[in-house]
């Protein structure tokens, strides 16, 4: 989408309302949100309404998201984390995000096993 942003590795105590706040000083959103993880999933009551770690950004005009975009993509940290900014797919639904993310972290762990490996070596 030429609007509308995917903002990953958000803080779980982060709220809509800081992502909005950071994000409308670029312009003007059509929606912010901020997927919650299933309460049949989580136990404890503290867990039940946290969001995934990750946000749709939604702008009104490709021109303010690409303003954002460009103004946070580098290094914009929110309680300490960094905040990876990437352009959200058209049809990017929750499942496609899922198993994206489960791939990314698969390649990741193998990268460390590798690295491990190598150090074993040496």
């Amino acid at each position: 989408s030429e609007t509308k942003l995917l903002v990953r590795n958000v803080p779980f105590q982060a709220t809509s309302k800081e992502i909005e706040s950071l994000f409308k000083t670029f312009g003007e959103l059509r929606s912010v949100r901020m997927p919650k993880k299933s309460s049949a999933r989580t136990s404890s009551s503290s867990s039940k309404n946290q969001h995934r770690g990750f946000v749709f950004v939604d702008f009104t005009n490709k021109t303010d998201a690409q303003k954002a975009y460009d103004s946070l993509k580098a290094s914009t940290h929110l309680y300490g984390r960094r905040l990876v900014l990437e352009w959200a797919a058209e049809d990017e639904n929750l499942d496609d995000l899922r198993l994206k993310i489960a791939q990314l972290s698969d390649d990741n762990h193998t990268i460390k096993r590798g690295k491990v490996m190598l150090e074993d070596l040496e």
